[in-house]
């Protein structure tokens, strides 16, 4: 064994290191769960939470860490899992870290515990940095909203997916750094318009070859046809047909036949408009 020992170089410390926490056995029924920024138990998250109960033991149980709020309640900033997995075996109280935190440091805490490990997906990750007021997550969400989108909870079957819902909120980002503002909401807007009764069009490599395509054509961006022009375009299809075609050998890539296809239909119909 070995002892602990301090990283050499220097390191300069925060001026606060924040009030010192508590720990303390609390009942899981004073334990709560705020929506804001912690994640749905689905999918494989529920098998976690299996697993965790078929295997359950105290030595790999870790504290679970807990902010006090109004009416003696704890909300859960790390260990939803864990904890739900005690009770389902019948376990009514559990260790606890109690920390002091409004509700943007709970989420700026259950951030940093959980960013870096593979189990918290993007858009758990997304939601925590949205509720603690991270400017680019609070960009991607002002976007969403302004091209009448709606960035789900939590991951989902794309066919289950309603107009103007995305899980991609990642996407979003990487088009706002790339693209800018403007085109981007014009990119989900114009996505939106394809869409019918049936969403599952704003998929995240649908988002990228539409900003992209717009970014490489200005004209068609300032043509008040443009969105008339994609509500002709199956887009959710064309991306289908795109995978199915890139399988060949030889064949290029996805993504570029995706691009490709979106550039023929607005062709076909911006320049079809404005013969006639």
């Amino acid at each position: 064994m070995r002892p602990i020992e301090a990283m050499k170089g220097n390191v300069t410390p925060p001026e606060h290191f924040g009030p010192v926490p508590e720990l303390r056995w609390l009942p899981i029924a004073q334990l709560v769960v705020d929506e804001t920024y912690q994640r749905e138990i689905s999918g494989p998250g529920k098998t976690n939470v299996r697993g965790i109960a078929a295997n359950f033991s105290w030595m790999k149980f870790a504290p679970v860490v807990v902010c006090p709020v109004q009416g003696g309640a704890y909300a859960i900033v790390d260990g939803q899992h864990r904890t739900t997995a005690a009770l389902t075996i019948g376990i009514d109280s559990v260790p606890c870290l109690i920390i002091q935190a409004d509700r943007k440091q709970q989420a700026e805490s259950f951030r940093a515990i959980n960013a870096g490990t593979v189990k918290v997906n993007r858009l758990a990750i997304y939601r925590a940095s949205r509720a603690a007021g991270d400017p680019e997550a609070l960009a991607i969400d002002a976007a969403s909203r302004a091209a009448g989108v709606t960035i789900v909870a939590s991951y989902m079957a794309s066919k289950d997916l309603k107009p103007g819902e995305t899980m991609a909120s990642g996407t979003v980002g990487k088009c706002l750094a790339q693209y800018g503002r403007d085109l981007t909401v014009l990119a989900l807007k114009t996505i939106v318009a394809s869409e019918s009764e049936q969403g599952g069009a704003l998929q995240a490599k649908i988002i990228a070859s539409v900003a992209a395509v717009l970014y490489d054509n200005p004209a068609w961006r300032e043509d008040a046809r443009l969105t008339g022009a994609f509500k002709n375009i199956d887009l959710a299809g064309e991306m289908e047909e795109a995978f199915f075609k890139a399988k060949k050998p030889g064949a290029a890539k996805a993504a570029d036949l995706l691009y490709c296809a979106i550039v023929r239909h607005l062709d076909a119909a911006l320049r079809r408009k404005a013969i006639a």
